[in-house]
């Protein structure tokens, strides 16, 4: 049997660990589809390989968060939705480990969740039981912040603000209905910045910066 994993990049909880070795080994599973990010997508190919499980990796295009797990077999890169939508479709259950107890929108785990919903595959949720089982971040915050160089944008100045497309929103993996309140600053040397929420799309406070555009 084939399983997707969709999981915080903050990482998983032992219980949600534990919960999930129990069922892949009820399930016989024999390979696990996985999107190559670190937290909770490296966490349970540690125990498929554990388990003798055959994996199968689709990496994210952007790198920052990427986990670089050793793999049988790797998918080209893509974005996010599109590298989502890849794995659901490669599944025959796909087992969700997310940081809420509840759905939430702008959520790449939820967003993975409902397209498997939508598609008719089959979902394990393995939900976190209170905020306090939650263990210590997976990343060290104030190396990523150098890593990111958030220090460039200092000094510039918002020129101009607009509302992401339905087109842009699918990048990020949102749905479409949270268009409303997701959007592009501009800043004064053409660098584009979508306040969202984090990597995976989970937490507050993660800058999307494209300096490329112009």
């Amino acid at each position: 049997m084939k399983i997707g994993v969709t999981a915080s990049r903050h990482g998983s909880t032992k219980r949600q660990r534990e919960e999930t070795r129990a069922l892949l080994v009820k399930l016989r599973a024999t390979e696990l589809h996985h999107g190559d990010c670190v937290g909770g997508d490296s966490e349970v190919c540690e125990i498929a390989r554990d388990l003798g499980m055959r994996i199968v990796s689709h990496p994210p295009e952007n790198p920052t968060y990427r986990a670089f797990v050793d793999s049988d077999e790797s998918m080209p890169e893509a974005p996010y939705a599109t590298r989502n939508a890849a794995i659901v479709a490669a599944v025959d259950i796909l087992v969700a480990l997310p940081r809420q107890q509840s759905e939430v929108l702008r959520s790449g785990t939820w967003s993975t969740v409902r397209r498997a919903y939508r598609d008719g595959v089959e979902v394990a949720l393995i939900l976190p039981r209170n905020p306090d089982e939650r263990e210590s971040p997976m990343i060290d915050e104030s190396d990523l912040m150098g890593r990111l160089g958030y220090d460039r944008l200092e000094g510039r100045r918002i020129v101009s603000v607009k509302l992401m497309t339905a087109a842009e929103c699918e990048e990020f993996g949102w749905d479409f209905d949270v268009a409303d309140i997701a959007v592009v600053l501009v800043l004064d040397d053409g660098t584009k910045i979508v306040a969202a929420r984090d990597q995976e799309l989970n937490g507050a406070g993660f800058l999307f910066v494209d300096e490329g555009a112009r």
